[in-house]
């Protein structure tokens, strides 16, 4: 063996060139084949691999079946990261990590599972260098393999191949892993001991990202994040379990507008789970608003641009569903795979950081100068659905939301709103043509101007389907109508409707995601933007359409509908508590925040007064009606006097129907 290449396995869930070019520089030594995670799939017999190997290298996330089931013939395999039960598999030499007391711990603790890791290293290192023999001396040289690649970077994962040719009998040298901290400050410009210099007339932005291994993955990004944000910046890396400690010691003394987070995972113990509530605890405590765009450390750019559903699977539970569940919002994928490194996808991060810059806006902007748009709802069209939503007085909570925003300072005119909607015909109408109806004008010309910025993709569907702009619904001469009303600083509108096409009906095309928004859709979107300027939208009760609009499911590009018709404003979406699928779409497709309102507390309604009592002469005429004729009579004669004193009619059946 001393003579030749010592043949190398490595499954890796790290993308970067570092990687490929310290494979490629030992070449003379290694011959390296390198799987990534996200492309196992597409690997066939994967058994084959593992028998030309003469050691495994494995970097997944979890415990996947098509590994555990392989067979490794007793062949050295080191586990650089995984779950418990590949854990059980790793093997150096004469080391068996199944020996080890605590490897197959359940990760339900995360401080415990670092822990038990950090004592397990130490115990190993130091009997390792006591005893460099025998099991101590290959165990020694398993940590050693995963502190390179836990570090990450060139000279460690050269030096990492190198080290395991040399203990597998080639004559060659092995520096020492560099080991940087657990967590601290990195800049992606500056490095590592970043000092944060604070202008305190700009917004403070708490960054948080992968250190070690990932950090290459993370740094052309955060550049890019970095160069866009007019803000002062406090870049903090972690190892991604202990990120609420890191957050703790690095955010401490500085007072955040807003955490953005590059990590996969909750916070509290990433992929090893811990409790939610800390975390809760200290974005309370530091009163920021926690952003998690979605980096597809695992998905190729390019199927996600192909994909109707967008982010895959994995993504979708690693960068969506578990930082929602700490409170982050805005799951805009801002970068992806790329040949062999993750690099920021431009016009995403564009979009991601425009809408955090204008949430920091609307946190600074003085509330006299704030302009709000308040979204609510027509379904099906007409007047008498107007201000449609569920479990909740649409009108009677504008105008509450209306007396809170006056008393916080902002600019607010009062109004009986939905007499003024009914007086001026602020309706997706039936009836009435659009000239008859008062409100706010989108001109023609200015409609053409924005919509020629629109993906050509876009543009081209909305035509196809509503013909030339500006269409044919709610236009007149004076432009595209906007319904709804400007209150001061307030703008308070109705959500165009979603006519159907050809042989559909009303219900169908109201969720159809097949289809785009008509031009007037567009165009009230647009309005509210470009020429209202609204700071904030409110979506008021569920639910709206718009989330519901053509695009991706999840993980939205610059061509989907959603995405293009909230543009970067902040969005505030007031949602039923249990209607929780819905809500993640109004979340995940038009990036809301949600504000959950319950069910308001109802029983069961009786009778009161004289209706209670004509419901006992009811009552006693119908128990009466076969046993005692004259006693049904007179109680008949009774309940026919009280209903007509009450205006129920004269008929029994007449009055039983009106009763009930």
């Amino acid at each position: 063996m001393k003579n030749d290449k010592i043949k190398i396995l490595l499954i890796s869930v790290v993308v970067n060139r570092s990687l490929v070019k310290a494979i490629e520089d030992v070449k003379e030594y290694a011959d390296v084949k390198l799987i990534f995670a996200h492309e196992l799939h597409k690997v066939d017999n994967l058994q084959s691999y593992v028998d030309w190997a003469d050691i495994i290298l494995i970097d997944v996330r979890g415990d996947p079946s098509y590994l555990t089931e392989l067979d490794y013939k007793d062949k050295d395999v080191v586990v650089l990261v995984g779950g418990s039960t590949l854990f059980t598999l790793a093997k150096l030499g004469s080391f068996r990590m199944s020996k080890m007391k605590g490897a197959n711990m359940s990760y339900s603790n995360p401080e415990s599972v670092k822990k038990w890791i950090n004592r397990i290293q130490r115990i190993i290192e130091t009997m390792g260098r006591i005893l460099p023999f025998g099991v101590f001396r290959d165990a020694r040289n398993y940590i050693r393999i995963v502190k390179y690649w836990a570090n990450g970077g060139y000279e460690n994962y050269k030096n990492m191949l190198l080290f395991i040719c040399k203990i597998k009998g080639l004559n060659v040298k092995a520096e020492d892993p560099i080991e940087y901290p657990d967590y601290g400050l990195y800049h992606p410009d500056y490095g590592y001991g970043f000092k944060p210099k604070i202008d305190p007339s700009k917004p403070t932005v708490g960054l948080l990202f992968y250190g070690g291994m990932h950090l290459e993955s993370c740094v052309p990004t955060l550049k890019e994040i970095v160069k866009r944000l007019d803000t002062n910046i406090v870049p903090v890396y972690s190892d991604g379990i202990i990120n609420l400690k890191a957050m703790r010691e690095c955010f401490g003394d500085y007072e955040l507008d807003c955490i953005i987070s590059l990590l996969w995972f909750r916070l509290n113990g990433g992929p090893l789970g811990g409790d939610p509530r800390p975390t809760i605890e200290f974005l309370k405590e530091k009163k920021s608003k926690l952003f998690t765009p979605a980096i597809m450390l695992m998905q190729k750019i390019e199927d996600w641009e192909k994909s109707e559903r967008g982010l895959d699977i994995l993504q979708t539970i690693t960068t969506v569903e578990l930082p929602e569940m700490d409170g982050g919002v805005e799951p805009i994928p801002i970068c992806g795979v790329k040949d062999c490194e993750v690099v920021p996808i431009a016009d995403r991060v564009d979009r991601f950081v425009g809408r955090v810059s204008r949430w920091l806006e609307l946190k600074r902007k003085p509330n006299k100068d704030k302009r709000i748009a308040i979204i609510i709802y027509n379904y099906p069209p007409g007047e008498e659905n107007l201000g449609s939503a569920a479990y909740i007085d649409t009108f009677k909570s504008v105008e509450r939301i209306l007396e809170r925003l006056e008393k916080e300072g902002y600019r607010v005119k009062k109004a009986k709103i939905k007499d003024l909607f009914v007086e001026r015909k602020l309706f997706n109408p039936k009836l009435y043509p659009p000239e008859k109806i008062e409100c706010p004008r989108m001109s023609v010309e200015e409609y053409l101007r924005c919509f020629k910025e629109l993906p050509e993709d876009c543009r081209r569907d909305v035509i196809e389907c509503w013909g030339e702009p500006p269409g044919e619904i709610m236009v007149d001469e004076k432009g595209i109508l906007i319904p709804g009303v400007i209150l001061g600083n307030v703008f308070i509108g109705v959500q165009p409707s979603r006519p159907p096409l050809d042989s559909e009906d009303i219900y169908s095309a109201i969720h159809d995601q097949t289809k785009p928004p008509h031009h007037q859709y567009v165009a009230f979107y647009l309005w509210l933007e470009k020429v209202f300027k609204a700071d904030c939208v409110i979506h008021l009760g569920t639910h709206g359409l718009a989330e519901f609009m053509k695009g991706k499911e999840v993980g939205l590009s610059s061509k989907c509908f959603p995405d293009i018709l909230i543009g970067t404003m902040p969005h505030l979406y007031i949602y039923h508590v249990i209607n929780t699928s819905e809500a993640s779409i109004a979340k995940r497709r038009l990036y809301g925040t949600l504000i959950s309102y319950n069910s308001p507390p109802y029983t069961t309604s009786g009778l009161y007064e004289e209706y209670a009592k004509l419901e006992e002469l009811l009552d006693e005429y119908r128990e009466a009606l076969n046993k005692d004729k004259p006693r049904a009579e007179i109680a008949k004669r009774k309940a026919l006097e009280l209903a007509k004193e009450l205006n129920l009619g004269d008929n029994l059946d007449e009055v039983e129907a009106k009763l009930y």
